[in-house]
């Protein structure tokens, strides 16, 4: 277990180390009646917006019975401003605690061309995709950790 964290935070520099836009803020495990949701950072300066479309999110579970794997989100064609915001949520009008009628960017449960978001299961030594659960609210559900990365040309940064 040490070794994987140790690789999962080694990862994590070297990832934030040379992103624009970066995770800023993960709500998980909202209660009831809110949604979970992630927000997205654009540090950059550069008046040109930056692509997500080769951004992807991974979020591992553990659920009852022994099951465990990840999830995948693979970030639709779309943009984000210059010191700007992306949120994704599992509906596109949301709320949390104290504020409701907020507007996601992304729908995590109904993703726009381009994007995606995949299950898989772990199965033996090896992983194999299953079926994302209808109407997705927990993909951030407590006791799971998240791992964000860019790849271009198939090489990660």
């Amino acid at each position: 277990m040490k070794k994987i964290f140790t690789l999962c935070v080694f990862a994590f520099a070297a990832i934030f180390s040379k992103a624009q836009v970066v995770l800023n803020e993960v709500y998980p495990e909202p209660g009831a009646t809110f949604q979970e949701f992630f927000e997205l950072y654009n540090t950059s300066t550069n008046p040109v917006p930056e692509n997500l479309d080769n951004y992807t999110l991974v979020a591992y579970y553990e659920e009852a019975g022994g099951k465990s794997g990840f999830y995948v989100l693979d970030l639709p064609n779309q943009t984000v401003n210059a010191k700007g915001y992306y949120v994704g949520s599992s509906l596109s009008t949301f709320a949390i605690q104290g504020q409701s009628g907020l507007s996601a960017n992304l729908n995590w449960n109904s993703i726009p061309a381009g994007g995606a978001l995949t299950k898989w299961e772990k199965s033996g030594s090896s992983y194999i995709s299953v079926a994302v659960p209808a109407n997705l609210n927990d993909l951030f559900e407590n006791n799971r950790w998240w791992w964000w990365q860019r790849c271009i040309s198939n090489s990660c940064l």
